[in-house]
């Protein structure tokens, strides 16, 4: 797998929302973020968490097969995030009253475990959903608990016991602020404390000077005498995601075909120093001009055309900017 550098390192528009989540997290608040996959909602969310320094622990409610899988994965966030060694020492020191344990593997990886039947797994979830809590106490700031693709419980939590638990103590905790990551609002999201920002397609003025800078940074650029860039525009139709899928597919498209052109080069050269028969005269490999040295290579709509077929895009298929 080649690495995307196309991937922004800062925050592409938004931010007007960066500004109001901020003001959320700084004020306790907790939050629904609404949006398509792809349209930059975690993205946003740790933009807005490293703003307000508060810390973050993420739980894919996607990858939660069944309650027991759920804890697990709970508790690999809260260690993910809380793993110095003063943070694990309050870890241990909870823990002593807990039916959990802290154990150091053999790779020197801290976890907590837990020796439970199913039907303790109640009273293990109440114990890791203080844990944020006390440790944001404990360490004087503030925590964001973040679960992506949250309907996703329903798969297990049939009865609706652990969402309704969860609804309690995101009204109860104040020193962690939740934050669900979906594409639409419950119904009961609607009648909570719990505020809503949902994530529309971003401008294309807001796209447009990323697309051209993380591509110049690439010696890329769009052909200013086309409409090339207006083109990409409107295929993306301000998803982030699917733009930085096609900016990859165009400069990984660049990368094959000067490649190609190396070879060709090589060969040529290679046989230009080949003994010649001797009624043939010496010949010259054509001399370049200067737009051929040019290290900036224009992304014309013919190119682009192709790149950009149903199916060639790689957003469709490729990883998103969540």
């Amino acid at each position: 797998m080649i690495a995307n550098p196309l991937i922004p390192r800062d925050l592409v528009g938004r931010r007007a929302e960066l500004h109001q989540i901020c003001h959320i997290l700084k004020s306790d608040g907790d939050l629904l973020l609404a949006g398509v996959p792809g349209s930059g909602r975690r993205t946003l969310l740790r933009h807005a968490a490293q703003t307000v320094k508060a810390r973050v622990i993420e739980i894919d409610c996607l990858r939660a097969t069944d309650s027991s899988r759920f804890l697990q994965l709970l508790a690999e966030g809260i260690i993910s995030e809380f793993q110095s060694p003063p943070e694990l020492a309050l870890i241990q020191r909870w823990s002593v009253t807990q039916p959990i344990i802290l154990e150091q593997t053999s790779g020197g990886q801290a976890r907590l475990i837990w020796h439970l039947t199913p039907k303790d797994e109640w009273a293990l979830f109440q114990s890791l959903l203080s844990l944020p809590q006390a440790l944001a106490e404990w360490l004087n700031c503030r925590v964001v608990l973040v679960f992506m693709n949250f309907p996703h419980i329903r798969s297990w939590d049939r009865t609706e016991k652990w969402q309704r638990y969860l609804r309690q103590e995101i009204q109860q905790q104040t020193r962690v602020s939740y934050t669900l990551i979906s594409t639409f609002a419950d119904s009961w999201v609607q009648h909570s404390n719990m505020q809503v920002i949902v994530l529309g397609p971003l401008k294309n003025e807001d796209l447009q000077p990323w697309i051209i800078s993380a591509l110049a940074a690439e010696g890329l650029q769009f052909a200013p005498e086309t409409e090339a860039l207006q083109l990409f525009l409107e295929y993306v139709q301000g998803h982030l995601g699917d733009a930085i899928a096609l900016a990859r597919r165009l400069w990984l498209d660049q990368k094959a075909l000067l490649c190609a052109e190396a070879i060709g080069s090589r060969e040529s050269s290679s046989q230009s120093h080949s003994p010649l028969p001797p009624h043939l005269p010496p010949s010259h490999p054509p001399q370049r001009t200067d737009s051929d040295r040019r290290p900036i290579l224009n992304l014309r709509i013919a190119h682009f055309a192709v790149a950009a077929q149903p199916g060639a895009c790689p957003g469709k298929s490729g990883p998103r900017s969540d």
